[in-house]
């Protein structure tokens, strides 16, 4: 146990650039095998995938958007595309980016799952057809 105990802080010391000062420290997983020779594996964190698609978030006339999707913003004249056929709500005083970071998901009940699946870690309240 103690062998894999430093071997394992080696690897993460050496991870994190422990020769220089300042070095910010990597998130690294460590697999190591004690026997007459031991081997160790540093394996990255895959990196995140993008919180939205390509091209997304973007302003949307609501004058634009397909029916019955648009009686939902009725009396907007925005609303914020997240993904395709995933809108929210553009409030006054918010950024596009606020809007999609915090607003509730318009659209097609499909399209909402599809991007809740691969990028949101929780479901957010819903509007859907």
């Amino acid at each position: 146990m103690a062998v894999t105990g430093s071997l394992l802080a080696g690897v993460l010391l050496t991870a994190c650039g422990s020769s220089a000062e300042n070095a910010e420290p990597k998130a690294v997983t460590a697999t190591a095998t004690v026997t007459a020779t031991t081997t160790v594996t540093a394996t990255p964190k895959p990196s995140d995938p993008p919180p939205y698609p390509r091209g997304f978030p973007k302003r949307q006339r609501v004058s634009e958007l397909p029916s019955p999707i648009n009686t939902a913003f009725e009396g907007q004249q925005f609303a914020v595309a997240i993904a395709p056929g995933v809108w929210t709500e553009h409030a006054p005083g918010t950024t596009v980016r606020e809007a999609a970071d915090f607003g509730t998901f318009t659209g097609y009940c499909s399209s909402i799952k599809a991007f809740e699946k691969r990028y949101t870690p929780e479901p957010r309240g819903n509007s859907c057809w």
